[in-house]
């Protein structure tokens, strides 16, 4: 576990005396530095219980339920009977979703004759619900998929209608499992789950209790009263243990508090309830999704669709799963038939504006945004992305007037800040960086926002040239971003080094047999280096030239080069005259009437797999684009990427990933058969004509004066560079990490 804070100062004085200033903190909203005068409590007396147990409570207000469970748990072995400390242990239990463990401490206070009057309720629940599921495990012991093929599946449908007619839908539901399990296209079994669905709907409206309650809650869900839903859900728990909509509130809600861990505990414990409902699947889907598992997501949705295939919301969200994988023909299909189903989904027709963006299809983009505008005024994502897109489109003023608009609606809006200050320049008193400072001391506010806004008082402070509280806000948001996607630096080390051994393995290997692109076909060059090595500018540059058009990041070799990584040896070639034929066939739809020679690949990350590349493509033109070192590794901290780079979160796994890509480097330039231009980025600033000629000459190209003026290219660069690349060239830009050099602790000084 990454903690977010630590004793990064000694701090002095008695135990008694750090208590009354750590508790005065706590009480005055000063959270950091109560975190730090307990933490020094506890590093010289571990046992002290009041102190293990504020500090739960401060971390557990800043959602850190993870760090905060052991605290809790030492004050409560201590004071088992303490009722404070009793609600404290199982309400971060609840929040981490550990429920076996919760099963477990529920098992020891039997035994020790505690009494749980803190948190009766969940034990309560616990034993409805395992008095439920044992029953319905009974049931399917059963084997009613064994009698299906006895009686046939015409009577079995017969039996689940009279079990719905007669409002036993427990045993509707084992039946039609065991029917759609076996046959899932199964017209008659799924029209019935849909009429169970509505029984189930039709029997919770009879109970006037149930309908107040759930609606009550619905009501503290919408207004983002996480806490509160789960305190009450989970009350409710107790007299309806198989409500499906309570499960739901709960997973909703430790989604938005950042724990997704929770959610897919309440909607798993609700699958060993129900495992034929489409509504339960979308959500475990949509899950998966939030954590970058794409297979399993699509996988779930998929079954959700077979449940329902004309599920708007499944369709919606695997429209999603396409779009993160830069799928954009399925996403868009997906898309359309959610819209089909329900044209006035305001989610759903940001996320097609959204996909528009990324195909350069901004007009339509701006129709879709402006539709979901009008549906929901004040609908923060949609004023977002079309504030996204008008950055693009280079109408700041405009841009500015819906990320505005996005944080009238929603006032905590991370990602709408961070956008706000890529087109503001900030003074002491402006109006949001007051805002956003006032913001952070925010109990409630997710860490997706709070590492977005982080990031965004960070370009502040350095446009204002304070340059320490602009590094402690990078330090503070990348941090938080780390820690969200789980990176160690050794994933990528691992990486690295399966890439050397397929590659020693081809080394011998003879050349794919292909036909060499036609002269018909558009070619490719490819731009790769680190991020922030100057492969936008080079990719701007060069498509101002007459015969070059700019592709952009494309994904298919990482594809690819990934298959390739995991393939057995006897593969290799295989896999790479696949990747060949795969790339010219995207390259076509992408080039399509186009009349160019040359098509650029600017994904900066494709240096893993030069070997691939020159494999498949001897013919083609390798351009690796070196900067300073020290530039490169301040300007990936400095960003907030899109993606998920792992090791841009961090100084020091920064610095061990750029070790990783020069050792990456010298492995190919001693690698058979290799075609890479070595382009550095400080003389192509100092000196842009004579660098520019010797590029487009080593290209093989007749010279055009248009490659001197960028700036006026009517291409939109998509990047984090995309402002840069639109002026002249700035020929600073790689000292601007110097303003940093004080507050690194010489972390860069074994780059050079």
């Amino acid at each position: 576990m990454n903690h977010m804070y630590s004793d990064s100062l000694k701090v002095v004085g008695s135990e008694s005396e750090l208590f009354v200033l750590a508790v005065v903190a706590q009480k005055t909203g000063r959270l950091d530095d109560a975190i730090r005068f307990y933490r020094s409590i506890l590093s010289s007396n571990q046992e002290h219980v009041d102190a293990n147990f504020n500090l739960g409570i401060v971390l557990s207000s800043k959602n850190y339920f993870e760090d905060a469970l052991p605290l809790f748990r030492n004050a409560y072995t201590k004071h088992p009977e303490n009722e404070v400390f009793q609600k404290a242990l199982f309400g971060a239990l609840l929040k981490c979703g550990k429920l076996e463990e919760i099963n477990a401490e529920i098992e020891i206070s039997k035994n020790k004759q505690i009494q749980l009057i803190g948190f009766k309720y969940v034990q309560n629940w616990f034993e409805r619900i395992t008095l439920i599921v044992s029953k319905i495990k009974e049931k399917r012991s059963n084997r009613f998929d064994d009698k299906l093929s006895i009686i046939g599946i015409e009577k079995s449908c017969k039996l689940a209608h009279t079990k719905i007619i007669s409002n036993e839908v427990f045993d509707a539901k084992i039946i039609l499992e065991a029917i759609l399990e076996k046959y899932p296209k199964h017209r008659k079994a799924l029209q019935l789950n849909r009429e169970m669905r509505i029984k189930i709907n039709d029997l919770e409206k009879l109970d006037q209790n149930l309908v107040s309650n759930l609606s009550a809650v619905n009501r503290l869900f919408m207004l983002n009263e996480a806490p509160k839903v789960i305190e009450a859900s989970l009350q409710l728990l107790m007299k309806y243990p198989s409500c499906e909509k309570l499960y739901n509130f709960l997973a909703g809600s430790f989604s938005y508090l950042g724990n997704t861990n929770s959610s897919f505990v309440w909607l798993n414990e609700y699958l060993k309830i129900d495992k034929i409902s489409a509504f339960n699947l979308n959500n475990l889907g949509h899950l998966s999704n939030l954590q970058n598992n794409q297979t399993e997501a699509r996988k779930l949705f998929f079954k959700a669709l077979s449940l329902e295939p004309e599920y708007a919301g499944a369709l919606h969200n695997l429209g999603l799963t396409y779009h993160a994988d830069q799928n954009f023909e399925e996403a868009k299909l997906n898309y359309t038939k959610a819209l089909n189903k329900e044209p006035e989904n305001i989610l759903t027709l940001n996320s097609m504006g959204s996909l528009l963006i990324d195909l350069n299809k901004y007009d339509e983009a701006l129709k879709y945004l402006k539709k979901a505008i009008s549906l929901a005024p004040n609908f923060c994502e949609a004023h977002n992305s079309l504030g996204v897109c008008l950055i693009y489109l280079g109408d700041n003023e405009l841009a500015r007037v819906h990320l505005e608009k996005g944080l009238k609606g929603n006032p905590l809006y991370g990602s709408a800040y961070r956008n706000l200050s890529l087109i503001t320049k900030f003074e002491q008193k402006n109006k949001y960086f007051i805002q956003m400072l006032d913001i952070i001391k925010n109990r409630n506010i997710k860490d997706e926002d709070l590492y977005n806004i982080h990031f965004a008082i960070a370009k502040a402070c350095d446009d204002m040239k304070d340059y320490e509280a602009a590094f402690d806000h990078y330090l503070k948001g990348n941090s938080i971003k780390k820690r969200l996607i789980k990176y160690d630096i050794i994933q990528d080390v691992k990486l690295f080094q399966r890439v050397r051994q397929v590659y020693d393995c081809l080394r011998e290997a003879p050349q794919i047999k292909a036909e060499k692109i036609k002269k018909n076909e558009t070619k490719p060059i490819f731009i790769l280096g680190m991020p922030r090595s100057g492969t936008t500018l080079v990719e701007q540059i060069l498509s101002s030239h007459s015969q070059i058009q700019a592709g952009g990041e494309l994904l298919i070799i990482h594809k690819f080069g990934n298959l390739l990584l995991e393939a057995d040896e006897n593969d290799f070639l295989k896999i790479i005259g696949e990747f060949r034929k795969s790339y010219i066939s995207h390259l076509n739809k992408i080039t399509k009437g186009s009349k160019q020679t040359y098509i650029t690949d600017k994904m900066p990350h494709n240096f893993i797999h030069i070997g691939m590349i020159n494999f498949a493509f001897p013919e083609a033109k390798i351009i690796h684009l070196n900067r300073d070192p020290g530039a490169i590794c301040w300007s990936n901290f400095k960003i907030c990427f899109g993606g998920n780079l792992g090791y841009s979160y961090d100084l020091k796994d920064i610095v061990s990933f750029y070790k990783l890509y020069q050792s990456m480097m010298d492995y190919w330039r001693s690698y058979p058969s290799r075609n890479i231009i070595d382009f550095n980025y400080e003389k192509l600033v100092t000196d842009p004509e004579q660098n520019v000629r010797k590029l487009i000459s080593m290209l093989d190209l007749g010279w055009e004066d248009n490659c001197m003026m960028h700036e006026n290219n009517p291409r939109i660069a998509k990047t984090a560079s995309t402002e840069q690349v639109q002026k002249s060239i700035y020929r600073n830009s790689s000292k601007d990490w110097e303003n940093y050099q004080p507050f690194l602790n010489k972390v860069f000084d074994e780059l050079y």
